[in-house]
């Protein structure tokens, strides 16, 4: 019988017992550390997922914590704002999740990230919803036959209760991420010919959460934080087109979600999963924490 999943969190000060209270109520099982030196002193493979803020994490401690994440240790950094977010991941290249500390409110969503990372299949929407949720998936076998599937899930978005035009912003992040893995990607790829788009949808009541999958793995990180970072300054370069894509895409998926996944296996196949609030009011829609998880598995190949 498999053992339930320990999950360590790092609490310098009492900050972080309303999240370890959460992550408790979620029914995880959950170590409490004191410091990042209290953590280190816990056996390898004793904690599955680790919780911390992003200031917990001395330059020294780097190399050990790398170690660990390379034999399977799961990790959500905590950045206080987006600003510290966009930071942390262009300097901390080994951080594959980072998400905005959240509200004391938003403990809950922490919990569910946790219980997410966890789950077997990141890459599937019902990974990130309640299990009595409403999932459809379905396959675009080509561009000329987008608009029946764009049609089909405005409906769907249309149906759970939200803001009047929640339904259409869920249609442009589709919209973009199929001309990505549609397009783009393939172009990436060195100009293979495109193929049929993988989706999934589905909500819960309170999540909305869309994923797409490509065959190509031509999406590489520095793009993703090169591309979120000219978002979020929200200059004139803030949205850009050309080669390589992704640029309004990004945006759109950075403003409007409260998380976003990437799970890329270079040059085999690219995972995204967008996962928005459901919520009646657009204003806490566009403020509500932000994730940012990358997975990138090592090339094709290689060991």
């Amino acid at each position: 019988m498999t053992q339930p999943a320990t999950v360590g969190i790092i609490c310098l000060d009492d900050s972080m017992d309303a999240a370890l209270e959460a992550l408790r109520a979620a029914g995880t099982a959950t170590r409490r550390f004191a410091d990042w030196s209290a953590f280190d002193r816990e056996p390898e493979g004793a904690v599955q997922l680790l919780v911390f803020p992003r200031e917990a994490l001395a330059d020294q401690a780097v190399p050990a914590f790398t170690r660990r994440l390379a034999l399977g240790l799961k990790s959500v950094c905590l950045a206080e704002d987006d600003d510290a977010l966009i930071g942390a991941l262009r300097a901390s290249a080994f951080l594959p999740c980072i998400s905005v500390n959240p509200s004391r409110s938003k403990h809950s969503e922490l919990a569910s990230l946790v219980l997410a990372l966890l789950s077997p299949n990141i890459e599937s929407v019902a990974s990130h919803l309640a299990p009595n949720a409403t999932i459809e998936a379905e396959t675009v076998p080509s561009y000329d036959e987008k608009e029946v599937f764009f049609q089909r899930l405005l409906a769907f978005a249309g149906a759970p209760p939200s803001f009047p035009d929640f339904p259409e912003i869920i249609v442009s992040i589709a919209w973009e991420m199929l001309m990505n893995a549609m397009i783009d990607a393939p172009a990436a790829a060195g100009g293979v010919a495109p193929g049929p788009v993988h989706l999934e949808y589905g909500h819960d009541g309170k999540r909305f959460a869309l994923a797409i999958s490509d065959p190509y793995g031509s999406l590489r990180r520095e793009r993703i934080v090169e591309s979120l970072e000219r978002c979020h300054r929200r200059g004139e370069d803030q949205i850009r087109e050309g080669s390589g894509g992704a640029g309004i895409g990004l945006y759109l998926l950075l403003r409007y979600s409260s998380r976003l996944h990437f799970v890329v296996r270079p040059g085999v196949s690219t995972h995204v999963v967008v996962v928005t609030q459901l919520t009646r009011r657009f204003a806490e829609f566009v403020t509500a924490g932000k994730v940012i998880h990358c997975a990138f598995e090592p090339l094709a190949g290689r060991r």
